[in-house]
């Protein structure tokens, strides 16, 4: 379990959250505000470019296979399993069920909210992504 909080990265051949597609896969308008911004503000590509390259196959040509991370966000062991990744009921511990709130990883990512209005939907606005 991380005892403190760390920073947040992602490749771009991870699973989307969103499509279950790899985000290099993901149309513009399918990728979660964080992975946008990523691509407007650090690869400096807008949505036409983004797509033209996930239509022609190309994205990894661009992106490479490296970390991105994503100012800001960090990553906290989660308060509702304490980190074991556990459901639990009135405190019990519950055996055959992940945590609902971190679905058993045992931490989640906390994004700022701030110039990421598509994650507030995405994270039901609290910029939490569990």
């Amino acid at each position: 379990m991380r005892t403190r909080s760390e920073r947040f990265g992602f490749r771009f051949t991870e699973s989307n959250p969103l499509t279950g597609d790899a985000f290099a896969y993901s149309r513009f308008a399918d990728l979660p505000g964080f992975a946008a911004d990523v691509v407007v503000d650090g690869l400096r590509l807008d949505a036409g470019q983004w797509d033209h390259l996930v239509e022609h196959g190309m994205v990894i040509e661009t992106t490479g296979h490296g970390v991105y991370w994503v100012p800001g966000a960090v990553i906290e062991p989660c308060r509702a399993c304490s980190g074991d990744g556990r459901h639990r009921v009135a405190g019990m511990i519950d055996p055959d069920r992940s945590c609902g709130r971190c679905g058993g990883a045992g931490e989640r990512v906390i994004i700022p909210t701030g110039g990421l209005d598509r994650a507030g939907a995405l994270f039901g606005g609290s910029g939490v992504f569990a």
